[in-house]
């Protein structure tokens, strides 16, 4: 900002605070509205403080009328809250801050919007758990954060891209649906059924439609790999097995997804 640096308000949980996070990381005033209900997470409250809320000035109260005014000092209010009615009831539209950014299970319009969801449900609701686990077994959901963090990203990029355009735009209310960032961050799911009519299921560890995807045993543990078609050649280079660039079996990833059990036998060894 010409005058100073950016000023935001953040009121809410995880995804607030994690867009707050970013703020302060580029150099943002951050002033946080404590919640009044604990919020679970996954960590404990000071690893969670820590992370989330370091550089932050943070202020207990419910007080409607000084929130208000803090709003309107504000260059940036998010404000994360359970559903639309909750927003409201900060007086949300009266905030005279230039830019708004609203986060909602489903958004403040519409038929859900005052439906209460976990983010477990809204991941299963977007598809995730779908793909999650066993083919055999029940659905997975993600452990820690991963939807709250996402829509905190989300919620700072939209904030940032209106305050670059300042002062040519006029006052920019934001809403954000966190099952919408769950739809966007299908990419893989959405591409694979436009442009080739696959549909995704569970695969265990296993990616499936790249191969090598999955677990692999090594000397002291296990090991994770994706090695996407381009990184073939490299991957078994830097593995010393040379050989395995010119296995027939191996040529393409559509052969190696052929024969992926192989693959998989190929490098279960101990390194």
């Amino acid at each position: 900002m010409a005058n100073g640096p950016v000023r935001v308000l953040e009121i809410g949980g995880h995804s607030a605070g994690y867009c707050g996070r970013l703020f302060v990381r580029a150099g943002a005033e951050v002033v946080r509205i404590e919640s009044p209900e604990a919020v679970p997470s996954w960590a404990s409250d000071v690893a969670t403080n820590t992370y989330l809320h370091a550089g932050k000035r943070r202020i207990n109260t419910q007080d409607v009328r000084l929130v208000g005014e803090l709003a309107d000092k504000a260059d940036v209010v998010i404000c994360e809250a359970s559903c639309a009615d909750q927003v409201n009831c900060w007086d949300f539209d009266s905030f005279l801050t230039p830019i708004k950014v609203a986060i909602t299970p489903f958004g403040r319009t519409g038929p859900k919007r005052n439906w209460r969801a976990t983010p477990h449900v809204l991941l299963a609701m977007g598809g995730y758990t779908h793909l999650m686990g066993d083919a055999d077994q029940a659905p997975l959901s993600l452990p820690g954060h991963y939807l709250e963090f996402q829509t905190g990203a989300l919620a700072y990029t939209v904030a940032s891209a209106c305050l670059y355009a300042r002062p040519h735009s006029d006052t920019k209310d934001v809403d954000i649906g966190m099952l919408e960032t769950v739809m966007a961050l299908s990419q893989f799911t959405v591409v694979r059924w436009h442009c080739t009519g696959d549909v995704r299921s569970r695969h265990g560890s296993d990616f499936w439609f790249i191969s090598p995807s999955d677990l692999f045993r090594c000397a002291d543990g296990w090991v994770y790999l994706t090695i996407v078609p381009g990184f073939w050649d490299p991957f078994v280079v830097f593995l010393q097995r040379p050989e395995l660039a010119i296995d027939p079996r191996f040529r393409t990833n559509d052969d190696r997804k052929y024969n992926r059990r192989d693959v998989c036998n190929a490098f279960e060894r101990p390194y």
